[in-house]
């Protein structure tokens, strides 16, 4: 099934997963909440951009966030996001991964926290990063934007 967008070109549908809203916006792809339709089950959906770039450049993107999404599948950690599929329809590239029921750290960090909790949530995330490189991936943009906090206070990245 191809994915069908709106006027905006703003993707509504790609395969089994219906688009309902952008969650953030990179510099080479976006994230939406998206529901997969055969399961249920509501997913952040993480989309590469087809943006006006070599094709060259295209394929290396592509083949990149395939092969460290693989590598984060076997790399199964409670401080790692959770990859349910990595998938392509059409012409555009994609993770089905866990929808994060809290904030990011950003976010987290404008509210006043003791320093047990920061050191917590610290602690998590250096885990989280640990177990991504034994599985041989190095993590290029990590910031407080690209950590999400569950509900119950564990950290993801």
């Amino acid at each position: 099934m191809a994915p069908k967008g709106s006027a905006d070109g703003e993707v509504q549908r790609l395969g089994r997963y219906r688009i309902l809203y952008a969650l953030g916006n990179g510099t080479s792809a976006t994230v939406y909440a998206a529901l997969d339709e055969s399961s249920g089950r509501q997913v952040a959906l993480k989309v590469l951009k087809n943006e006006a770039i070599d094709q060259e450049t295209s394929a290396r993107r592509q083949l990149r966030m395939v092969r460290e999404s693989e590598a984060l599948i076997k790399s199964a950690h409670p401080n790692v996001v959770r990859i349910f599929e990595i998938g392509r329809v059409e012409q555009r590239t994609f993770i089905a991964m866990e929808l994060i029921d809290g904030p990011d750290l950003f976010h987290w960090l404008e509210t006043p926290r003791s320093i047990d909790q920061i050191l917590r949530v610290f602690l998590q995330c250096a885990e989280g990063l640990a177990a991504a490189h034994r599985g041989g991936i190095v993590h290029r943009d990590f910031k407080p934007a690209n950590v999400m906090l569950k509900s119950d206070g564990t950290a993801l990245v």
